[in-house]
This record gives structure tokens, sequence and C-alpha cells, in this order.
């Protein structure tokens, strides 16, 4: 039998395509999409909230569930659950995560001022 703290340490591994799009990989759990997880003998359910009612990304989070988690030592089967992109809030996201995003917009927002005070690049037709 395996424990709720195995499996969040596997979720740990799980990546939201959408935060690594930014160049800030965070986990689903440090986005706050981790709803619940119940261990019942060899049997783990496992809830997850979207992001957005528009997230494509639900089929990718329950394959990495289902996978890492089946993995673990005394799971015999999985279920991965999500709800309808209602549920998440910002709020939801860790503390060390909404630091590090911020820290990449203003990264970005920097360098875009950067560009935006130099000339556009010249182009040469042939």
């Amino acid at each position: 039998m395996t424990t709720v703290e195995a499996v969040h340490a596997a979720l740990e591994g799980i990546v939201d395509p959408c935060s690594a799009a930014t160049g800030v990989p965070l986990s689903i759990l440090d986005m706050g999409l981790l709803r619940g997880v119940e261990v019942s003998g060899e049997e783990v359910l496992v809830e997850l909230r979207l992001t957005s009612p528009l997230c494509h990304q639900a089929p990718y989070f329950i394959m990495e569930v289902e996978q890492r988690v089946g993995a673990l030592a005394g799971v015999g089967s999985v279920v991965c659950r999500t709800d309808v992109g209602v549920a998440w809030e910002p709020a939801m996201m860790r503390q060390d995560a909404v630091r590090r995003l911020a820290a990449r917009r203003r990264e970005l927002d920097a360098s875009s001022k950067r560009r935006l005070g130099q000339p556009p690049p010249r182009v040469r037709w042939r």
C-alpha cells in the first residue's frame, strides 16, 4: 500500500505545460491544481482542478498521473478525475510559484522595454 505523501511526491514531477511555455515550469502542485488524493488499499484516486474550462491539458494530466502514481509500489489502480475548470483561482498557487512567475514577468517586461527603445532591424532585400 502506498501513502498520500508518496503520491504527492510523484505528482510533484508533473509539470504544467502552460507554465513551461512561459519559461517557468511549475508542477501541478505548485499551480494548486491538486484538489485531493485518496488511498484505499491498492486503489488511488487523484482529483485535479483545471485552470480554465478551455484547458486542453486534461488528457496529458490524466496520463501523467496514471503513469507516475501507477508506478508506485503497492498501487494496483489509479483513477484521475478533473473538474470543468471553474474552481481554480490564482490564489491557490504556492507562494514560491507566484514569486517565480512575477520575476519572469519582470524579466520579460525589461527585455521588451529595451527592444522598444531600439530602432527596428534593417532588412536587406537582394
